[in-house]
């Protein structure tokens, strides 16, 4: 089952984003310990404004009860930027995996951005050599582009990123 988190369930998201840290720290840019060091009321106040809000929410993968994948989603603020949002901690854990939870999870995804009126581009990070993610990304239509330069968003990401676009209107990357 894949739904969207509620604002009660932050212990659940706590114990997933972590064991995404430490199970695959290569494809997060925060690290385990660092996360799990943050005081936990700065943490849930974070969570709460993720899923408290209109326009960003964290899906979660279960499976007999049981959370085993999650992605968060949020889109951006600026006005000349609000036909644009982005996917981010995107997990499942490996138990689960092989079993097309990543591509439903992600399928819910476009489909919840989808009810956001205005909301075109959705995009997303990551690291290069994650094959498997960029497979599945691909595979539902997201492709691969180069952010400018200047951009404030992507711009300034490392070398080791693909930097990957969904259009809406297209139903793919663009």
């Amino acid at each position: 089952m894949i739904r969207l988190m509620t604002t009660e369930e932050f212990d659940l998201f706590y114990a997933i984003r972590l064991a995404a840290l430490e199970t695959n720290p290569e494809a997060f840019l925060t690290r385990a310990d660092e996360f799990s060091a943050r005081p936990r009321d700065q943490l849930k106040k974070r969570y709460l404004q993720n899923t408290g809000q209109p326009d960003q929410f964290i899906a979660a993968a279960f499976d007999g009860g049981q959370i085993v994948g999650m992605a968060g989603f949020r889109r951006y603020d600026k006005e000349s930027r609000q036909n644009r949002g982005q996917v981010w901690g995107v997990f499942i854990t490996p138990e689960a995996r092989g079993r097309g939870l990543g591509q439903k999870l992600m399928g819910f995804v476009l489909e919840e951005a989808g009810r956001m009126p205005g909301l075109r581009f959705l995009e997303l990070s990551v690291k290069k050599d994650n094959g498997a993610a960029i497979q599945l990304y691909e595979k539902i239509g997201f492709r691969p582009w180069t952010p400018a330069s200047d951009d404030p968003i992507w711009g300034t990401a490392c070398a080791t990123e693909v930097h990957m676009i969904y259009d809406r209107e297209e139903g793919h990357g663009s």
